[in-house]
């Protein structure tokens, strides 16, 4: 029942897996270039805040990129969180850690790839994927994530196929782990037939935990990342770019080594 994101001149706010079961990180577009922060009120009324790094967006002109890591989080308390500054707030939104049940479920999906068909507005792909979403919330309350593993939209830089995917009740409730897909990236064919400049699209509108540094390419190419949930190491491998082997093994074992 709550209002959607685009009632508010906050765009594209994203719940990423943190680092561990305690963490969500939030990613959000705001036309307000002061820092922004979220704060999070859990049942009592409590309220923590946490402030965000703030950028220029070099993909949406006239916005600013805010990324900020939430902590601290209990299983089984309920929370309500905004994300922005005084400029502009978007609307509260619920987020509750399931209770400890003796296992752990997360949802998977893939390809939503919004505006992918040639035949039918993007809206009726949103339609479509605002469906599966409130589905999967509603028949597996208890899972602790999402992973979607690739292609979130069908053009790298269509920023409207971004506001399609991302807007959605379901998605503000539960973390997401998105993985790089061949449409989420850019290359020299698809820049070249779409006009759309090159630039980090993926990574201005998700906030992913342990993001890999170890390559330089002129296609923003780190996208390796890796979070724990319970007895779990989840490390997500960016193939997009023919990287060798080594660069992915080299990653791999500098993870394990960490956790």
């Amino acid at each position: 029942s709550a209002p959607l994101l685009n009632t508010t001149e906050i765009k594209c706010l994203s719940m990423q897996a943190g680092i561990t079961e305690d963490q969500v990180q939030l990613n959000w577009l705001s036309p307000s270039g002061e820092p922004g922060k979220t704060e999070w009120k859990d049942s009592s009324g409590n309220i923590r805040s946490f402030a965000s790094e703030c950028t220029s967006s070099v993909t949406v002109p006239g916005y600013y990129v805010n990324k900020a890591v939430v902590s601290g989080l209990r299983r089984g308390e309920s929370y309500t969180y905004r994300v922005g500054n005084e400029d502009a707030w978007s609307p509260e939104y619920t987020y509750q850690i399931p209770e400890d049940m003796g296992t752990f479920t997360f949802l998977v999906t893939s390809d939503a790839q919004i505006g992918q068909s040639e035949m039918e507005y993007p809206e009726e792909t949103a339609k479509r994927w605002d469906s599966v979403l409130t589905r999967l919330r509603s028949y597996v309350p208890e899972a602790e994530l999402l992973l979607h593993t690739g292609d979130q939209v069908a053009d790298f830089g269509n920023q409207e196929e971004y506001e399609l995917f991302l807007e959605h009740l379901a998605l503000y409730g539960i973390p997401l782990a998105p993985v790089v897909g061949n449409h989420d990236v850019a290359n020299e064919a698809s820049i070249e037939a779409n006009g759309h400049p090159d630039g980090p699209y993926f990574y201005e509108h998700f906030f992913v935990p342990n993001r890999s540094n170890m390559a330089e390419g002129q296609y923003d190419q780190n996208g390796n990342y890796a979070f724990v949930r319970g007895d779990v190491l989840f490390i997500v491998l960016n193939g997009c770019y023919g990287h060798p082997g080594e660069f992915h093994e080299a990653y791999v074992e500098q993870i394990v080594s960490l956790f």
